[in-house]
């Protein structure tokens, strides 16, 4: 396929959720370890947290980077005579490399306070990246779509752009049904005195969405 901005933020797309359900892979098959087993290890269920906390990077650099589509494909309408004449040839691959940057360094901010059982500072990281997520990214995405949405449906000038518009709406509003849930259960897992029951149901549906 001929590279375009498009295709770089799909292929590092494909590498998140690629990663997600590597991470969903090998945490399925530790956690059936572990109930097989007679006696419950500690570093098992360290690995299980960490990998849980890993899945995190891959499920959030999804959202960060279907937001980023979404905003560019949103100025590529709004402005197209600065798009097509005054957009950075390598913007797409320096936005996504700043996205990897961001999305390792929260990650690496919230395992390390976490796994070092500073259970105060680990809530308020994890507070952190969910208003990251949740007040920037999200309702970015959200807005962007719907104002892609409505150009063209209400332009027949971008008629040969319709099937691209599409796919991208189609693919944030897959990742909001079956992607936002694991964060919305993340969230109220660590904030929750009782443990949450229907984890299999929301990892089912994050990994339908990242396959």
């Amino acid at each position: 396929i001929r590279r375009n901005p498009v295709t770089v933020y799909v292929l590092n797309l494909a590498m998140a959720d690629f990663t997600f359900l590597l991470f969903m892979l090998t945490y399925t098959l530790l956690n059936l370890l572990k109930d097989l087993s007679c006696s419950t290890l500690p570093i098992l269920v360290k690995h299980l947290v960490s990998l849980l906390l890993l899945s995190l990077f891959a499920h959030n650099m999804g959202m960060y980077l279907l937001a980023a589509i979404s905003i560019e494909r949103c100025v590529s309408i709004l402005c197209p005579l600065w798009y097509r004449c005054r957009r950075p040839q390598h913007l797409s691959a320096v936005v996504c490399a700043l996205l990897w940057v961001l999305s390792i360094a929260v990650i690496a901010m919230v395992t390390s306070l976490c796994l070092s059982h500073q259970q105060e500072q680990c809530r308020l990281a994890l507070i952190a990246m969910y208003i990251l997520n949740f007040l920037l990214f999200a309702p970015s995405m959200v807005i962007s779509n719907a104002i892609l949405l409505i150009k063209v449906l209400c332009s027949s000038r971008q008629h040969q752009h319709r099937r691209l518009y599409i796919v991208i709406f189609l693919t944030v509003l897959f990742f909001l049904l079956f992607g936002v849930p694991l964060s919305v259960w993340n969230f109220m897992q660590h904030f929750s005195s009782d443990p949450l029951g229907h984890h299999q149901v929301v990892f089912l549906l994050a990994c339908i969405n990242s396959s």
